[in-house]
């Protein structure tokens, strides 16, 4: 009887598990970091609202870093038939659950930022230069959205990652 209650127990495990939709996170292709790195241009001079995910069509909209960045993933996500695996994130998930750790960004990967090793802000890589990294990020100190760059040796960097998309 034991043998019975236990093959029919695998048996009603192993459907439930075949059953479920098991959901892939993927980091995004070449492509669709080039396709991120040119809507990004969509989005210079727009404010900076702390909270804010606006799409940059959007008249009186605004964002802050990670909405920046979520709206533009968001649109390559759609673009490219995936999608992201969450719908609001701060820096510091994106950082620690959604992005693929990197040594060295390229174009389109995300750079993470913050004090003693706490990420707080993240912007999108437009360039690595010799010594100095090229980024756009939604900036409370200049109150938009904007091109800057630091030193690659910049002690508010902390990491890099690559976007983590669910392909079906």
């Amino acid at each position: 009887m034991a043998m019975k209650m236990l093959a029919f127990s695998l048996m009603i495990a192993s459907l439930l598990f075949s059953s479920c939709d098991v959901e892939h996170m993927v980091p995004v292709s070449e492509e669709m970091r080039e396709r991120a790195y040119e809507i990004s241009f969509q989005y210079i001079g727009m404010p900076y609202v702390w909270g804010g995910a606006s799409h940059y069509s959007d008249t009186g909209g605004g964002v802050d870093c990670s909405g920046l960045v979520i709206e533009i993933y968001d649109e390559v996500a759609e673009y490219f038939s995936v999608r992201l695996p969450f719908s609001d994130a701060t820096a510091s998930a994106m950082a620690n659950q959604y992005t693929l750790s990197l040594l060295e960004p390229e174009k389109g990967d995300l750079i993470f930022m913050g004090e003693d090793g706490v990420v707080s802000h993240v912007a999108l890589c437009h360039a690595v230069d010799e010594d100095e990294i090229i980024f756009i990020d939604a900036y409370s100190v200049t109150g938009e959205v904007g091109i800057r760059s630091y030193s690659l040796d910049d002690p508010r960097i902390i990491s890099f990652g690559r976007m983590l998309v669910i392909s079906d």
